[in-house]
């Protein structure tokens, strides 16, 4: 019961959203479904964007006495994936601001060789919808779904738990930590009930190692990848969604239009934007200027006992009339380039990102990388750290893009060029050394930037003027920590 948290969070629109969650480390890390945090319906919101954009989370913790929940932590997240419907957050403090430090608390271990069986009792802990006290129901395992690639995708319950229970604490009768309710099935939401939790022997090995290791500072959400324009993407469904037979996996889209999204086999596509269906395809969608801030889903059907694998090609839509755009140049902020940068292409998409752009975290191209020194040699590459804020707010900018040039290279020009559609995808990528996106904190990081003085950077993000820099690494740095870098709008 010590283990179980409630977990509130209040979106940007004002609404709020409540579930239950599990201390899984005595640090304050804290096991959840990623609805309860996220969005993965596109029906109610973008999915993978955060409720609370500035990825807050209060956590209400039980009185021993009365067993109600009293807000006690302020928790951010720091894993997720929204095909898993799983989240990993992080205390950071208490509700009156102090941080968190030397933190203790009861919790229960995420064990991957726990299992259960058809006809296992289960009890879940948690905190129903409208309920401020905690409570328990029991419930037997009716069937453990399997995906195609032989992974327990589910544990299907035979009466299934009350709504509200999503991110619960489910144990066996030996008190272990085996799933986190999460799907519901049912008429209308009073009528729904949670019938399946996914186990927790699925939660990712890397968030384990992870925690295991120092700990988790950054923030990343995957199950929503970005497509590119030069590059066809393949992908796999294994029958991990809530429903059965047809998952529907979701995809951000670059800036450019007018674009055609097709599909190998043929697929139906969704496109949406905000909580809004535009409209359908069948193996082809038309991405028209007008649909910017907008996310593809493709619906894939799971039979059998194999995984659906799909291929997702974007081209240029042809003899299209490209969309009149205002000129609005602004001009860097740094004294040491003056080359004016045209940036409307990068306003309003806030999946936008400048080709081979990585997840927060990802390491350069292998083409920039050394070998690894042997024992006793320095190291020949370092790793290069910084953070984006608003310079009028002093909020962390979350996807903005950290852009390394090679030495030498006028990556103003550069930028410039490919902005305005003078210079191929390829070729500009033939100009950089890496690139790094900024996660909910503002935060960036590329490994792997081999020692040298005077790389060009950039950072840049929709709706913010470029900021130009240069980064110099010595031979002595393991890593580089940039100071941070403020984006005027």
């Amino acid at each position: 019961m010590a283990a179980t948290v409630k977990i509130v969070g209040l979106g940007d629109d004002g609404q709020g959203s409540t579930g239950s969650g599990t201390i899984v480390d005595p640090r304050g890390y804290i096991l959840t479904s990623f609805h309860v945090v996220g969005f993965v319906d596109p029906k109610k919101g973008v999915p993978g964007q955060l409720i609370n954009s500035t990825n807050r989370y209060r956590v209400a913790v039980v009185d021993p006495i009365n067993l109600n929940a009293r807000p006690r932590w302020v928790a951010t997240v720091v894993r997720a994936n929204v095909r898993l419907d799983l989240a990993l957050l992080r205390i950071l403090g208490d509700v009156e601001g102090r941080p968190a430090r030397a933190l203790d608390l009861t919790y229960l271990e995420i064990n991957p060789s726990s299992r259960v069986r058809p006809g296992t009792r289960v009890w879940a802990f948690g905190f129903p919808q409208g309920s401020r006290t905690l409570r328990t129901a029991s419930d037997t395992i009716e069937e453990v779904e399997e995906n195609t690639v032989k992974q327990g995708a589910w544990l299907r319950f035979a009466q299934g738990l009350d709504v509200g229970m999503s991110g619960a604490t489910l144990v066996n009768e030996q008190g272990q930590f085996v799933g986190v309710p999460s799907v519901y099935e049912g008429g209308s939401r009073k009528e729904s009930r949670i019938k399946r939790a996914r186990p927790t022997y699925r939660v990712p090995r890397s968030w384990l190692s992870a925690m295991a290791r120092e700990g988790i500072g950054d923030a990343r959400v995957a199950g929503v990848e970005l497509l590119s324009l030069e590059q066809p993407h393949y992908d796999l469904a294994t029958g991990d969604a809530g429903g059965r037979g047809v998952e529907e996996h979701f995809f951000a889209l670059p800036l450019q239009r007018p674009l055609t999204l097709s599909t190998n086999p043929v697929l139906k596509l969704n496109l949406y934007q905000g909580s809004r269906l535009v409209r359908s395809g069948q193996g082809k969608l038309e991405l028209k200027p007008e649909t910017q801030n907008a996310i593809v889903g493709v619906e894939v059907s799971v039979k059998g006992k194999r995984p659906t694998p799909y291929t997702l090609e974007l081209t240029k839509t042809e003899n299209a009339a490209a969309p009149p755009v205002a000129s609005s140049r602004r001009r860097s902020s740094s004294s040491s380039y003056q080359q004016e940068i045209d940036t409307d292409a990068l306003l309003s998409n806030p999946f936008f990102t400048v080709p081979r752009a990585s997840k927060p975290g990802a390491k350069a191209p292998a083409s920039a990388r050394r070998e690894e020194p042997k024992a006793g040699t320095t190291a020949s590459a370092a790793t290069l750290r910084g953070r984006m804020l608003d310079a009028l707010t002093g909020r962390p900018i979350r996807g903005a893009t950290f852009v390394v040039g090679k030495p030498g290279v006028d990556l103003q020009r550069l930028l410039s060029a490919f902005l305005a559609g003078e210079m191929s995808q390829r070729k500009f990528n033939e100009a950089l050394v890496g690139t790094a996106l900024t996660d909910v904190y503002g935060r960036f990081e590329l490994e792997g930037v081999p020692r040298s003085k005077g790389y060009p950077a950039a950072a840049i993000a929709p709706g913010y003027s470029p900021t130009m820099l240069k980064v110099s690494i010595s031979w002595l740095d393991a890593s580089v920590e940039l100071p941070k870098i403020e984006l005027t709008r």
